[in-house]
């Protein structure tokens, strides 16, 4: 579902939305800035810019290959964004160890960030990964 665009953080969180479903990597490189620091389960250091959203994405889509990421609704205030996605998928593929077991999966998310950079001119925005233990918000410092 599409969360109707009534302002730019809208916009920008409809474009992100659009990025982590596709795995598009000319999308990562428009929504996701290259000083982005992305903190991501079983990666004990974090990772960076749109080559490590896309590092994400891999392992997500590699133990979930249908995974979907949906934009259940969002809170904006000033250059601050909550926003709650449900992550759904069939777990056909190691995850974090765990050997896949063919269940479906369904997760919420919920995510906190400042600092959205809308318009135009404006730099990349910046991601932390939507998952289990992580939630998708375009920021540039969640």
């Amino acid at each position: 579902m599409e969360v109707l665009a009534t302002d730019p953080s809208t916009t920008v969180m409809n474009r992100f939305v659009e990025f982590i479903n596709t795995a598009d990597e000319d999308l990562a490189c428009e929504v996701i800035s290259p000083d982005a620091v992305i903190h991501a389960p079983g990666h004990p250091q974090p990772l960076r810019g749109p080559a490590g959203y896309m590092e994400v994405i891999g392992m997500m889509r590699g133990a979930f290959p249908d995974v979907a990421w949906t934009l259940e609704e969002m809170v904006t205030e000033g250059d601050t964004v909550a926003a709650r996605f449900t992550m759904r998928g069939t777990h056909d593929g190691e995850f974090l160890g765990i050997p896949a077991s063919g269940n479906k999966i369904s997760v919420q998310a919920m995510n906190f960030c400042s600092r959205i950079e809308t318009g135009a001119g404006s730099a990349p925005i910046a991601a932390a990964p939507p998952g289990p233990r992580h939630s998708a918000a375009t920021t540039v410092a969640c």
